[in-house]
């Protein structure tokens, strides 16, 4: 492609035109008084192919495959035809020049972005201006950032534009006078500048095929980094199902992960079981159970984690818990005891979900010791386990035995290290299995320090029964029952144990925490058949007199318990002031009323009952508060606080017995631990204290 230059005949020249080209010098630009003019070597004639430049970001061209642009720019039409004469019939690498001519700067600049490809300027530096090729040269470079176009710049005022100077500071690659150009130097400099763009259009190309080539390998590992994350991933959920993520790093990162072995250590061993739940799972469809066991475990779960252990078996309804394994922190005890504890107080929550499906509450008991022990992998090279082993291990399990649901019991060795932090709530002196010495066992109320987390205890409360019940038991030896049955009597009931009377010589009597397997004789019942468990916590006030905490009960008969209960009154209820004594009977009648009608599983008297009491209880307390204001007692901010948490208490209740779809069974298993106990607590100590001050008033 051409300007008008090429398509101008006027402008061309002729034979008789030497004169004005270079008269001194006009013999050089006959070819036979120079040197041939110089031919590509063989190893230059090898076509190129289509070649891609990138000019700027994002900006793909093509390479002319056929001829060679070369451009010349100079205002003078004399210096267009010498550089056509002389560079006609040229022909480099098999491709011939397509020359392109412009007048001026500014007409340059439009046929560059017309020929973004252009191999060779020749260029002019004075034109418009005195420096309009300079000015051209920075915006080839600067502007359309053409770097690969070779640039040979050339001028009949040399003072204009210093050589040393120009080279110095414009990025060209010769610089010539005119006077210099003759046809054979023009030739030389025209191979020298196709030479240059050929080879940098090649590097130019080798750059774009290592960046490619870059980007494949770069895209491939992406590509495998992203299967093997996504492997790893797999593997870490697969193993993350059965493992703590502590061990799988380890398996997954570490180079002695998978190897067999293992190394003494010092750690704390946690483990718990829900009582009672096996005995409770015989009666349930599997679904259910596995239902029930995945609620527990989902919050526990996350309480083991939230404190860092290391869960290493699901046994049945019971859990191993590692602190220290695998990986070793300084405060191991204390933060196993502070999960301990916020496992028993996620329990509320726990039962919540439980109760709301129709299930039985669920208890855990909890030991935790601090011992030497081996770990690490144990199995063969096709299947092996990360675990401990030691005799810290068994005494771990031995410790959690001797608990109660509701319960944390730890070791010795475990109360030194974390003694400072701990609030005990007693203390006592066991014997297991396999431990030659007596050891000493420690109950855990709560832990403080940074965790700050306390059981809530409760005040267990024994209401007599309207008729003592006889019954039978068998003193446990592990699993095995004796064969020796002993008769007793259940005479007192809480909502969780009961004190027995025992037909027996003191010296038969079983042991502080013994563990018993009991029948009991209910009236108009069928239940004697139904095995009760429980633990002895402690001997009564009274000579063959025990006290009992039931580990396993079956819900119907411990229904039937509950509501042969009864609330009596009596004249160290009164405090007295005769309105609200008498309110006082009326509530603890309609109590034993409802307790009635659930003994006889009449369902619209409880219901009846419940209406009654839940206007009744309001009517009274305001009674109470109205007195209290009247002789301006003390306490009675404190009091009225206590009458309202009971309202809420006793509204929240009916209506989960309304909603229940076990609605009698609901009411005879909560009512004593939920309303019964708290009215007996209120009256008994709260409202006695208010009868000590209106008596001092009174004097």
């Amino acid at each position: 492609m051409t300007n008008n230059i090429n398509d101008n005949p006027d402008l061309l020249g002729n034979e008789d035109d030497d004169e004005m080209l270079w008269a001194e010098e006009d013999d050089e630009l006959v070819w036979a008084e120079e040197d041939a003019p110089p031919t590509s070597s063989s190893d230059e004639t090898k076509n190129i192919d289509k070649n891609v430049l990138l000019t700027e970001p994002n900006e793909w061209i093509s390479h002319d495959a056929t001829t060679w642009k070369v451009m010349v720019i100079d205002d003078e039409p004399e210096i267009h035809d010498v550089i056509r004469f002389a560079l006609d019939g040229f022909v480099f690498q098999e491709k011939a020049l397509n020359l392109i001519f412009a007048n001026s700067g500014d007409e340059a600049k439009s046929l560059l972005k017309m020929h973004p490809d252009t191999a060779l300027i020749f260029l002019d530096v004075v034109m418009e201006t005195n420096d309009a090729g300079l000015q051209l040269v920075k915006y080839i470079r600067n502007t359309l950032q053409q770097h690969l176009v070779r640039i040979i710049l050339h001028t009949g005022q040399p003072g204009e534009a210093p050589e040393e100077l120009v080279i110095e500071k414009y990025d060209i690659n010769d610089y010539k006078l005119k006077s210099e150009m003759t046809q054979g130097k023009l030739l030389v400099a025209a191979m020298a500048g196709l030479r240059g763009y050929r080879d940098l259009l090649r590097l130019e190309r080798k750059k774009i095929e290592l960046n490619e080539l870059y980007r494949t390998m770069e895209q491939k590992v992406i590509e495998r980094t992203t299967q093997l994350q996504q492997k790893n991933q797999l593997l870490r959920q697969v193993f993350g199902s059965h493992l703590s993520d502590e061990i799988v790093d380890m398996l997954l990162e570490t180079k002695s992960g998978l190897k067999l072995g293992g190394e003494r250590r010092e750690i704390t061993i946690l483990t718990s079981d829900i009582r009672g739940f096996t005995a409770q799972a015989n009666k349930l469809p599997p679904e259910e159970v596995i239902e029930i066991l995945n609620l527990y475990l989902a919050t526990v779960v996350d309480v083991i984690n939230e404190y860092q252990g290391t869960i290493n078996e699901f046994l049945g309804d019971g859990l191993l818990v590692f602190f220290g394994a695998p990986i070793v922190r300084e405060d191991d005890p204390e933060r196993a005891i502070a999960c301990a504890v916020a496992m028993q107080l996620a329990m509320d929550k726990i039962n919540e979900q439980i109760q709301s499906r129709g299930f039985a509450p669920l208890e855990i008991g909890i030991g935790i010791n601090t011992s030497e022990v081996v770990v690490g992998n144990i199995g063969s090279k096709k299947r092996l386990k990360y675990s401990a082993i030691g005799n810290g291990v068994n005494l771990t399990y031995r410790i959690e035995s001797y608990s109660i649901g509701g319960q944390i019991l730890i070791s010795e060795s475990t109360f030194k290290k974390v003694s400072k932090l701990l609030k005990i709530h007693s203390e006592k002196t066991i014997k297991p299995k396999g431990i030659k010495q007596p050891i000493t066992i420690y109950e855990v109320e709560g832990i403080a320090g940074k965790y700050h987390l306390y059981l809530h205890k409760e005040e267990e409360i024994f209401l007599p029964l309207q008729k003592e019940i006889s019954l039978q038991y068998n003193i446990l030896d592990g699993k095995k029952v004796s064969n020796q049955s002993v008769n007793g009597t259940l005479f007192k009931l809480s909502p969780k144990g009961a004190l027995i009377r025992c037909d027996v010589e003191n010296a038969l009597l079983p042991k502080v925490l013994n563990n018993l397997k009991m029948n009991f004789n209910l009236p108009n019942s069928q239940m004697a058949d139904e095995d009760v468990y429980a633990k002895v916590l402690s001997d009564g006030d009274n000579e063959n007199t025990l006290h009992v905490h039931f580990t396993s009960i079956p819900r119907n008969v411990k229904a039937q318990l509950l509501a042969l209960f009864k609330i009596e009154w009596t004249p160290d209820f009164s405090v007295n002031h005769p309105l609200i004594d008498k309110q006082h009977q009326e509530l603890f009648n309609n109590f034993n009323k409802l307790l009635t009608y659930i003994g006889n599983n009449d369902e619209k008297g409880e219901l009846k009952i419940l209406d009654f009491l839940e206007t009744y209880i309001v009517t009274h307390f305001e009674t109470e508060e109205t007195v209290m204001k009247q002789v301006d007692y003390p306490d009675y901010a404190a009091h009225k606080v206590q009458h309202t948490t009971f309202i809420e208490t006793f509204n929240k209740f009916k209506r989960e017995y309304e909603q229940n779809k076990e609605g009698h069974l609901y009411l005879a298993l909560h009512i004593q631990r939920k309303l019964v106990n708290w009215l007996v607590h209120h009256v008994a100590q709260s409202d006695k204290k208010y009868k000590r001050f209106l008596s001092d008033v009174n004097n």
